[in-house]
């Protein structure tokens, strides 16, 4: 049996899609079309991949990078896609067309701009037509038209090449077919707020001003080496890799034990928010600050849930039009004391005072710490000069990176700082949910007792996420 669903409501579709395999090729097979219908310039209807089927295909060579026939099955299902995409836009264009390549679409379309046909000459067409990879010396230019005549030349490098900006040129489509829709009075109230609403301005970009520092190494619940001794040869951490960041106080528990009241949040303005990454979320006037999950039955709307890591006392998940919201996913947290004025979940600041501080960097390995701090994240720390009790005393409940020696060994851990159990003696507690706490001698006065000593203590301020 080969059922066939038609529908033009994308959240049945969506609900539809979400029962069948992640991947089109498996059991039971399927496939996404988008119907093109009859026009002015196309006098007999036809189908075209839906951008589901291309991810696949995508998805599919990645995994398979030098294989040539999946490289030209990927290419072929963009260049469906966007060739038809564009000459649905031209639907009263009284010049028939046959069988169009991109670049007589790209010029068809430039031509209405240019003699000011409505709703040609709006901003998404303008920016359609000025995007660098639909210039005829592009190579996704080139390629694409190349594989309308001769698909069977595309090479594997070719098909990166049309993969790395289609994304962008899918969204530039989008918005166009938006705009033509309701110029043509096709768009219903719900279709409206799904295309043509407006995102919140982002966040004044805040420039660290921070050169690299040192990268010490590797440390974990238990590392068998002193990594607070003495940085690799020319390793450092490089600010920069972070990107355009703007920078949040957080002022409610919704993030749980990965960003407490009174810290601050590193926020990317220039990644994409993944199901399930922590999140800076504009909507309207209103900041929140939570983890962000898709809805796969209702791709119109995002979910806005609170992690009760820290404490049940959280708001309750919130679902708002993902059209309406940006999403800015957070990538390091900086762990100030501070005070934040105003009423919202999180409010901008312009700088974290832990920055000023001398500042290390060690790698987070295994996942001991999460979810405060997970495998591959990179830690900043402070080394503490002086080990007196009252210096230790201080960072009781902190998060440290310790290094102990017992009977001629040398271990760094990353723990919690916990309370003095006997004098001179204290507890190195796990930071996240999994690992064991251990004692520590804290004063020379003491004596061995049989446990490791503390050599070396630095404080953690804070944790950036690992990008890779």
């Amino acid at each position: 049996m080969h059922p066939l669903i038609t529908s033009n409501d994308n959240r049945f579709v969506a609900s539809i899609r979400d029962k069948l395999p992640d991947r089109s090729t498996a059991t039971p097979t399927w496939h996404a079309w988008t119907l093109n219908p009859i026009s002015n310039s196309r006098l007999t209807a036809g189908v075209s991949p839906a951008v589901e089927e291309i991810f696949d295909r995508l998805q599919e060579w990645q995994e398979d990078e030098n294989n040539t026939a999946k490289a030209q099955q990927f290419v072929s299902t963009v260049r469906l896609y966007v060739e038809n995409r564009l000459w649905d836009l031209l639907a009263t264009d009284p010049m028939v067309m046959h069988k169009p390549t991109l670049a007589d679409l790209i010029q068809s379309v430039r031509s209405a701009h240019n003699n000011g046909e409505r709703p040609f000459e709006e901003p998404p067409f303008q920016a359609l037509l000025a995007h660098t990879a639909l210039r005829d010396s592009a190579p996704f230019y080139k390629i694409i038209n190349k594989a309308h005549h001769r698909l069977h030349e595309v090479t594997p490098h070719e098909a990166g090449e049309v993969a790395e900006p289609f994304k962008e040129i899918d969204r530039l489509l989008r918005s166009c077919s938006a705009s033509y829709a309701r110029f043509m009075g096709r768009l219903t109230r719900e279709d409206k707020d799904l295309f043509l609403a407006s995102l919140p301005q982002p966040p004044a970009r805040v420039t660290l001003n921070r050169a690299p520092i040192p990268l010490l190494g590797e440390v974990s619940a238990r590392s068998h080496a002193d990594r607070l001794a003495a940085a690799a040869v020319d390793e450092v951490f490089d600010f920069g890799v972070l990107g355009d960041i703007a920078l949040y106080g957080v002022r409610s528990p919704g993030l749980g034990a990965l960003a407490l009241q009174g810290q601050v949040v590193a926020v990317s303005l220039d990644r994409e928010a993944r199901d399930g990454d922590p999140v800076i979320a504009l909507n309207s006037d209103k900041v929140y600050c939570r983890r962000f999950l898709g809805d796969s039955r209702d791709p119109s709307r995002i979910a806005l849930a609170c992690d009760q890591s820290g404490t049940e006392r959280v708001p309750p998940t919130l679902l708002l039009p993902r059209a309406k919201t940006l999403l800015l996913p957070i990538v390091g947290v900086l762990y100030d004391q501070e005070r934040f004025a105003g009423k919202e979940e999180a409010c901008p600041v312009a700088t974290s005072k832990l920055l000023d501080r001398k500042l290390v960097a060690v790698r987070v390995v295994d996942d001991s710490a999460y979810p405060v701090i997970r495998n591959g994240d990179i830690a900043v720390l402070e080394a503490v000069e002086n080990l007196t009790d009252s210096e230790i005393a201080r960072l009781e409940d902190r998060i440290v990176v310790a290094a102990l020696g017992n009977e001629g060994d040398s271990f760094a851990y990353l723990k919690r700082l916990g309370g003095e159990v006997s004098p001179g003696v204290r507890i190195l507690e796990n930071v996240g949910t999994k690992g064991s706490a251990l004692a520590v001698v804290t004063s020379a006065d003491t004596g061995s007792l049989g446990i490791g000593a503390l050599q070396r203590l630095s404080r953690v301020h804070g944790m950036f996420r690992h990008l890779g």
